[in-house]
């Protein structure tokens, strides 16, 4: 497509705080205040994308309209205030977790009818959520300062760490053996699984909220954003 050019405006119906993309599945997961919007991708050819590459005759009788590509499947009104993190796994669950301290889960083809919604899951706003590649184990950061580890097959929280500092992000490495957190002062830690303790810690600029971190898919690279842009 040409470099920039918008192809399609889904309208939310409300402020949306996070975003989420699945590949795989071609979903989207949004967050929203009070809900939980999931879309679902539809693929499009060259042709579609770039206008320019059409046959010049079925360019001529082309209805000057957007194609359709995004389409809003499910708004899921599970929160009862905003939803600051959410994620979407490979086999289609849903999680997300917000400012009202509940984690929520859902199958992304059916969240009427398989929704589970967990209160009192921190002491603060839940800002950050993240999974294991077999679904078994959630990660969420909080505003309370800590990091908790959750099995969905087990009743509870199973591991906390304390950040000493309101949690904005936490993402699960590649290897499945460490956690990655940003912190409102400004911190990155690095939280071994294996031996349960803070293996590494990097401050970018102390003092500086980290918002967003992400890591490469082989592990090789990690990219924090702050509040310094």
């Amino acid at each position: 497509s040409e470099k920039g050019r918008e192809l399609q405006q889904v309208e939310a119906g409300t402020p949306l705080f996070c975003l989420s993309w699945n590949a795989k599945r071609k979903q989207i997961v949004a967050g929203g205040n009070g809900q939980v919007l999931l879309c679902r991708v539809s693929k499009l050819d060259a042709a579609e994308l770039n206008p320019r590459s059409r046959d010049p005759l079925q360019a001529a009788n082309a209805v000057d309209e957007p194609k359709r590509i995004l389409k809003l499947i499910h708004a899921v009104r599970c929160h009862t205030d905003i939803v600051k993190g959410v994620c979407v796994s490979d086999a289609g669950r849903v999680f997300s977790t917000g400012y009202d301290k509940c984690i929520c889960m859902f199958d992304s083809e059916r969240p009427k009818d398989t929704l589970v919604k967990y209160e009192k899951c921190h002491d603060g706003a839940i800002c950050s959520v993240a999974f294991d590649t077999d679904n078994n184990w959630l990660v969420t950061g909080s505003y309370d300062g800590t990091v908790k580890i959750w099995d969905l097959r087990a009743p509870g929280c199973q591991r906390q760490y304390e950040s000493r500092a309101a949690v904005n992000t936490v993402v699960l490495h590649p290897n499945q053996g460490e956690l990655i957190s940003g912190d409102q002062h400004g911190n990155i830690r690095v939280w071994d699984l294996r031996e349960n303790v803070c293996s590494s810690e990097y401050v970018p600029e102390v003092g500086t909220a980290v918002r967003s971190i992400s890591v490469a898919s082989d592990g090789s690279l990690a990219v924090a954003a702050n509040n310094s842009g």
